[in-house]
């Protein structure tokens, strides 16, 4: 468990550009998101996180060259943003208040063989004082495998393969749900390689 205390913290925003000469663009890009970062005032994050490892030596053969490891941490961010301005929320920016991940690893023959699931909740992507405007970012979850083979003391080998199911990496919404405003599939993506040890 811990408990932080933080204070001018760093927060990105995003506010609509509005129509007139006096909007601080010559009149230009009305409507237009503008983002920003900007210093926030006093916030408390608690938090408590707990981690498993376990190597299966207990079992007969070659299953004694599995082993399971997983971690989830829980926050609860909340503060405010500093300025006259009634703020829409107490969250965090960037704070993520729930995540977690889970695998099963095998080594053995100079094989090292690791699967990984990593799980990220619901998070506040930008602030704004408009409530029609604060931007969270939808829950994602995605598996990653990586494959190391060690051909001598000095040479290996490897292949890493994240995201195996195509999962986006980031889907913002403003508001409500339903109101989609970044969608980022970044797609499966694969790296093939050699390791040295000089």
């Amino acid at each position: 468990m811990f408990h932080t205390k933080i204070s001018d913290f760093i927060f990105n925003t995003t506010n609509m550009v509005g129509s007139g000469t006096a909007n601080g663009f010559e009149g230009q890009y009305s409507g237009y998101d503008l983002r920003t970062s900007d210093n926030g005032g006093n916030a408390v994050i608690k938090g408590i996180e707990f981690n498993y490892n376990q190597q299966l030596t207990f079992l007969p053969g070659f299953w004694k060259a599995f082993s399971l490891f997983g971690n989830y941490t829980r926050l609860k961010p909340s503060g405010d943003y500093g300025g006259t301005a009634t703020s829409p929320v107490t969250e965090l920016v960037g704070f993520v208040p729930k995540s977690a991940n889970i695998g099963i690893t095998f080594t053995k023959f100079g094989l090292d063989v690791r699967i990984k699931n990593t799980y990220k909740g619901r998070w506040l992507t930008a602030f704004s004082t408009n409530a029609g405007a604060v931007r969270y970012t939808h829950p994602r979850s995605n598996v990653d495998l990586n494959i190391l083979y060690r051909l001598n003391r000095r040479y290996s080998v490897y292949f890493d393969w994240a995201n195996i199911f195509n999962e986006a990496e980031a889907i913002d919404y403003q508001y409500r749900e339903e109101l989609v405003r970044t969608n980022n599939p970044t797609g499966a993506r694969f790296n093939l390689g050699v390791r040295v040890k000089l």
